[in-house]
Formats: structure tokens, C-alpha cells, sequence
């Protein structure tokens, strides 16, 4: 008897979110697929989707797809300026800027002017979390990425915005620290076999 850490009630809900994500968007017959995974401060993995359907396709994209995290990326720019020694409160100045020939914008190509970093993070504003990558240093928001498991190299200025790539277990694991009091986890489907014989 193998005990897991799936929560069932969970993974039936995460199910029908999922269902209800692809129904409700015109995809024009497109077959899409999608991956879901949720854990606990301790690493027990409560959900893991790695498709639409299994039938359909057994390339589990929980574990294995590679995928660009975008703005899911920008906390790990906010963590290693904490460690620098940056406080929420401290401003950063959300403007259009251009780093060589690239010039980023914000959604809607909306800025705010100085903002501080808590409300910046928060409104995943992209100039200002590219402005203080540059000030902490990429190769310090990569070495800490990597310290967290996501396993990445400097991309260049575009980082901040989530073009590595990682599979979302390794997000997921990522993100158990920021969560959990910065105590990291491993992650774990099983937690315990029985044999026959007890």
C-alpha cells in the first residue's frame, strides 16, 4: 500500500479549475495542455496535473516542461535585494529606461514614477524590477535563483522578466521558501509504503 501526499479533494478542484480555464476561453480548436502543482510550507506535493488528459498525452508537464515563468520570476529580483540590504519600503524608480538597444515596457506602458519596492513587486511593474536588477547585479539575482533550485543562467537585462526557463515543480519549489519563513523544502509525492506484512 503506497500512501501519498495527494490531497484528493484538492487535486478534484484544481481539475475543474482547469477544465473551466479551457472552456471558457476560444482556443479556435486548439489543443492546449496545462500543469498544475501545489505543495505545502513542508514539500508534500497536494496536486500534481501533468496534462489535460492523460490518455491524450502521458508527457508529464509538472515535472519535465521547460517553460518561461514571466513576472513569477520578479520575486527572486525582490529577494536578492532584501538580502542586499534593500528594505520594502525603499523607492525605486519605475521609468522607461533602455539598457543598449532594448527598451522594456510596462503593461499598458503605464509608470508610476519612484515607488516603493513592496508596491512595486506588488504591481509586477516591469521597468522598476529590471532597474533594480541592474543595481543588485544579475549574477547576484541568478546566484540566488539557483541557491532556490530554479537552476538558470544570465540571460541578459530581460531576466527580470522571467525569460529562463524552469519547470513549474522547480517554481513551485522555489517559491516554499518565500513562504515558509525561508526555510527551503524538498519536494515529496509519497509517505509511506506498507507491505502485506505491515
Amino acid at each position: 500500500t503506497i500512501h501519498t501526499t495527494i490531497d484528493y479533494a484538492a487535486m478534484q478542484s484544481a481539475v475543474h479549475a482547469q477544465q473551466e480555464l479551457l472552456d471558457k476561453y476560444d482556443l479556435n480548436g486548439k489543443k492546449v495542455q496545462s500543469a498544475v502543482v501545489v505543495m505545502d510550507e513542508n514539500g508534500a506535493v497536494k496536486v500534481l496535473i501533468g496534462g489535460n488528459d492523460y490518455l491524450e498525452s502521458s508527457y508529464n508537464r509538472a515535472v519535465s516542461a521547460r517553460r518561461q515563468p514571466g513576472s513569477a520570476f520578479k520575486p527572486f529580483v525582490y529577494l536578492t535585494a532584501l538580502e542586499e540590504g534593500f528594505r520594502p519600503e525603499d523607492l525605486i524608480n519605475d521609468q522607461r529606461l533602455t539598457i543598449g538597444d532594448w527598451a522594456p515596457e510596462n503593461y499598458k506602458d503605464i509608470y508610476v514614477g519612484m515607488v516603493p519596492l513592496a508596491e512595486a513587486m506588488a504591481r509586477s511593474l516591469n521597468a522598476a524590477a529590471i532597474r533594480l536588477q541592474e543595481e543588485v547585479g544579475r549574477s547576484r539575482v541568478v546566484e540566488v535563483s539557483n541557491r532556490l533550485g530554479l537552476n538558470i543562467n544570465d540571460p541578459g537585462p530581460s531576466l527580470a522578466l522571467g525569460v529562463t526557463v524552469v519547470t513549474p515543480l522547480q517554481l513551485a519549489t522555489a517559491y516554499l521558501p518565500l513562504s515558509s519563513g525561508g526555510i527551503d523544502a524538498t519536494p515529496f509525492l509519497v509517505n509511506r509504503i506498507t507491505a502485506e506484512d505491515g
